[in-house]
């Protein structure tokens, strides 16, 4: 059982057969209806089955959490689901988004064949058993942003737009999607998934501070949270928090500097003169400091204002308040860090001066 891009692309867009002029000759097995999923069950033109797993909420959010859960209700009725038509013959599976990821992770454990698409990934859920069956294509548009979500097993397959805009994709003449380029966003979060643990890790932290900051709760466990809680962040609130971050890094030069002086006090009280070399040494280091952790808290603010940006609903008026927002967070943190280093050389002096007196 063979078809095209643009079939799957009519079952799945419609979450049914029902108002899809596919082409082929269709007859409903069944129609399962479970919390947030449908999933229809087609005999096509006597040669096996396709499923189409169709997702029946608004709320991604919500959506990610269900998919990722794994173990739960709801992936268990729909691996019953999906398993009983596996067992009778040719079969193959579409869904796109969320509808499409439960599609993935259930024709991957089953080992059915399909398209789904602009589904976010499902790597995390497979075991390394499943990746050996895995024979599903993941179909993005070059605007899609739930695929930057998650990590991929396999290469997702880029497609270009529509001619108009009631067309996601482009089809040729034998009905399978152009092929076309990542977009911007989906780059970007690539590059996050490629950076060194200890970067990775102060990016993690610093999109927690901002998830908090922005009133937002802990999502899930796992190693997709900051893809999961960079979708739940909005521009807005990523710059009404940016604020409560800056006080954060101003604390942070505090350390610094409160460790920079418990460090040369004892050497300027007890032997100053010999000790000099040392104290500037320190003193040239706390600076660097200070420095090197405002690089970068700048550089990770100014990606997550990217991504955020990058994903708004508006995407040109994200870009121009995100050009806003880089240039406040720029001078405030400039500001912050002469204060800072200046602060640095005042108590030196200080320090210096009642030592050796006037």
């Amino acid at each position: 059982m063979r078809l095209t891009d643009q079939q799957y692309w009519m079952l799945a867009s419609n979450g049914s057969a029902q108002s899809a002029d596919t082409g082929l000759q269709l007859t409903l097995a069944e129609r399962l209806s479970l919390d947030a999923i449908e999933a229809f069950a087609y005999r096509v033109n006597d040669s096996g089955h396709l499923l189409v797993i169709h997702y029946t909420l608004e709320d991604v959010h919500l959506g990610l959490q269900q998919l990722y859960e794994g173990d739960s209700e709801l992936h268990r009725s729909l691996s019953a689901f999906v398993r009983k038509y596996a067992g009778q013959g040719p079969c193959s599976i579409t869904g796109q988004g969320i509808g499409g990821a439960f599609g993935l992770y259930h024709a991957a454990v089953a080992g059915l064949t399909g398209v789904a698409f602009d589904a976010p990934g499902i790597g995390k859920l497979l075991t390394s058993k499943d990746l050996d069956t895995l024979s599903i294509t993941n179909i993005a548009a070059e605007d899609s942003i739930l695929p930057a979500i998650g990590s991929h097993p396999t290469p997702v397959t880029f497609a270009q737009l529509g001619a108009e805009e009631k067309e996601r994709y482009s089809f040729d003449s034998n009905g399978f999607a152009r092929p076309g380029e990542p977009n911007e966003l989906f780059r970007s979060l690539m590059r996050i998934s490629s950076l060194n643990d200890a970067a990775r890790g102060r990016l993690d932290a610093r999109v927690q501070e901002l998830a908090e900051a922005a009133g937002l709760e802990p999502f899930i466990s796992g190693d997709d949270d900051l893809m999961l809680l960079l979708h739940r962040l909005e521009l807005p609130s990523v710059i009404e928090a940016i604020p409560k971050l800056l006080r954060r890094c101003g604390e942070a030069f505090q350390d610094i500097f409160w460790a920079w002086r418990s460090d040369v006090e004892p050497l300027l009280h007890y032997d100053a003169r010999r000790q000099g070399e040392i104290v500037v040494e320190r003193t040239t280091m706390a600076a660097q400091q200070m420095a090197d952790y405002a690089k970068q808290f700048h550089e990770d603010m100014e990606m997550i204002l990217t991504l955020t940006a990058l994903q708004s609903l508006d995407r040109k008026e994200g870009l121009e308040q995100l050009e806003a927002a880089a240039r406040r967070l720029a001078d405030e943190l400039g500001e912050r860090l002469a204060k800072a280093a200046n602060e640095l050389t005042d108590q030196l002096g200080l320090l210096m001066m009642n030592r050796f007196g006037a």
